[in-house]
């Protein structure tokens, strides 16, 4: 009898124990299967995988602390949207605050815009067909494995893989674009610039205009923003004009190099709405300078570059030789500048 006791307990605890080690096998499984979502803290954390400029065939991608500005080519037409974002405990707002459509077949654009920095009034609206729209999403990053997922109210929005640093975004027309990181940006508290000497002009030029800055029209509404890395340059303006535009900029000691791969601009006497054939490859490529071409009284334009030479400096300034017989006036910021929206971390040019 002792005997049987004993090997019904054994047969119950081996039940037990099986039972118990199913239960554990199906915990881990649930919870490796299952998305983590970031939280508090973590949200910000997340979200700064996101920051750099991106790039394809026909898309181009800043995305930083507070902006995203996307330009997609898709047919004939070329968009351009400017999000604002703002972090919220867990949660993200994701802003629309402009957007424009340039026809390149019918050389005309529809655009759509609020104050760029407020959003609560609608300041501009060529939209007749009503294709454009403004929305406001509240969305989540989950964590899945090697890949961050921003989650909004309809589905999945962006998908980043940590590994490949792939980025895949559904854009405002729908579609789900793939894009790879041309750069990547830090974006940081105010710091004290360098003052200039004969021997750093090129870093003053570069440094002095990392950040995004804004433009308030005569009624003080804001109707620009300007976004400058340093490797690249961005705008989304209008007042008067419609001026967007993605570019490249290299400075040394002797001026700066421009070059605009996108550039959508709507004013009297002038449509344009061009983007390069392969984008990618043009964006992501080193501007190259060649010093014999800048001239020390204009500025030059060489194939699709634009030399700004040396025209002066001191301590707290530079001034270029802009086109058109202008001169671009280069200020050293300060560290309580109200104009700097942003700012970003200074990264020496390299090829």
């Amino acid at each position: 009898m002792l005997r049987l006791i004993n090997l019904k307990n054994g047969i119950a605890t081996i039940l037990i124990i099986g039972i118990l080690a199913g239960l554990i096998v199906a915990l881990v499984v649930i919870s490796g299967c299952s998305s983590k979502k970031t939280a508090g803290k973590d949200v910000k954390m997340g979200i700064e995988n996101f920051y750099g400029v991106w790039a394809n065939e026909n898309c181009e991608l800043i995305r930083t602390a507070r902006y995203s500005l996307l330009f997609e080519r898709q047919k004939n037409k070329i968009t351009v949207c400017l999000e604002r974002f703002d972090i919220k405990n867990d949660t993200i707002i994701f802003d629309t605050r402009g957007m424009a459509i340039f026809d390149t077949t019918k050389k005309q654009v529809d655009i759509k815009a609020k104050d760029l920095i407020a959003g609560d009034e609608l300041l501009v609206d060529s939209d007749s067909s009503r294709t454009i729209e403004l929305p406001k999403h509240p969305c989540t990053i989950e964590n899945r494995h090697d890949k961050l997922t921003i989650q909004c109210e309809g589905g999945k929005r962006e998908e980043l893989s940590i590994k490949s640093k792939n980025l895949k975004l559904k854009t405002s027309s729908g579609t789900w674009q793939e894009l790879k990181l041309i750069e990547k940006i830090r974006p940081t508290s105010p710091y004290e610039m360098p003052a200039v000497s004969k021997d750093n002009i090129g870093i003053c030029l570069q440094s002095w205009s990392l950040g995004t800055v804004f433009n308030r029209n005569n009624d003080q509404y804001v109707v620009g923003v300007t976004i400058n890395t340093n490797r690249h340059a961005y705008v989304f303006y209008f007042n008067g004009m419609i001026y967007c535009r993605a570019a490249r900029i290299r400075s040394n000691n002797n001026g700066s190099v421009f070059a605009q791969n996108i550039r959508l601009m709507s004013k009297t006497g002038e449509f344009t709405a061009y983007m390069p054939d392969n984008n990618l490859l043009v964006t992501e490529k080193s501007v190259a300078i060649n010093d014999s071409v800048f001239n020390p009284k204009m500025c030059i334009f060489a194939n699709a570059d634009i030399y700004w030479s040396l025209k002066s400096f001191g301590e707290n300034s530079i001034i270029l030789n802009g086109c058109g017989g202008e001169d671009y006036h280069y200020e050293r910021p300060r560290q309580d500048s109200s104009q700097l929206l942003e700012w970003f971390a200074y990264e020496e040019y390299e090829d």
